[in-house]
């Protein structure tokens, strides 16, 4: 669970003249394994820009707003918020900010489809440093199954992309983003060019009766 405040900076000051350390809120991390609820951020969704059911049933609702903290997402099932997903700008461009599922939703894609649709309207989105494994659990599926998006590896001192790939022999995802450092994360870039392969990958999927390619049960153990 990360703490919710309302200040971006955060200043501590250790005891000795002149000395304070100055850290963003979203790098104080009480617990990453401990649950954060989602519904707990609905309060962002009092102004939402764009309301739309997701394509894999009418159950489930998407909804994304804008206010002073950054850009927002969530998913809900029938009136419960179960998937929260937020944005905030840096330098360099959009970057994940907070990702929380409710436990009875994960696997479904639910984090994936807002981060694509975030990729699509920003055209770059980032990841954010220190990920927790559920984190990095969804950063995999993603650079596995591309769909409208390539990815890539963004060193932060030097703000320059490097190819990333996910490599089929090894089962692991090349070079590594996931090295402890905060010098590299990755990018996730909307690419028109891959519309119709992502099409392919649609009819695909739905003659296998699977409805939409970046949802379903437990479809982190899926491998297209």
């Amino acid at each position: 669970m990360r703490i919710t405040v309302a200040v971006e900076y955060l200043s501590i000051n250790l005891g000795f003249p002149d000395i304070n350390i100055h850290m963003r809120i979203n790098e104080i991390i009480l617990n990453p394994s401990q649950d954060d609820f989602p519904h707990s951020y609905d309060y962002h969704f009092k102004n939402v820009i764009d309301q739309h059911a997701i394509p894999l049933t009418p159950k489930f609702e998407f909804r994304a707003a804008i206010d002073e903290t950054g850009f927002h997402m969530g998913i809900w099932n029938d009136d419960a918020l179960v998937s929260y997903c937020s944005l905030h700008q840096e330098p360099f461009g959009w970057q994940v900010d907070k990702i929380t599922t409710n436990h009875k939703y994960r696997s479904r894609g639910l984090i994936r489809y807002s981060i694509e649709y975030a990729t699509k309207k920003f055209h770059k989105v980032y990841s954010d440093y220190h990920q927790t494994p559920e984190a990095a659990t969804v950063w995999r599926a993603l650079i596995k199954y591309r769909n409208c998006n390539s990815y890539y590896l963004f060193d932060v001192a030097e703000n320059k992309l490097a190819d990333i790939k996910f490599d089929v022999g090894t089962n692991s995802i090349l070079p590594d983003p996931w090295n402890d450092s905060d010098n590299f994360i990755i990018c996730a870039i909307h690419d028109p060019s891959r519309h119709t392969i992502n099409e392919q990958r649609i009819e695909f999927n739905r003659i296998r009766k699977r409805t939409h390619p970046m949802m379903g049960d437990n479809f982190t153990e899926f491998n297209p």
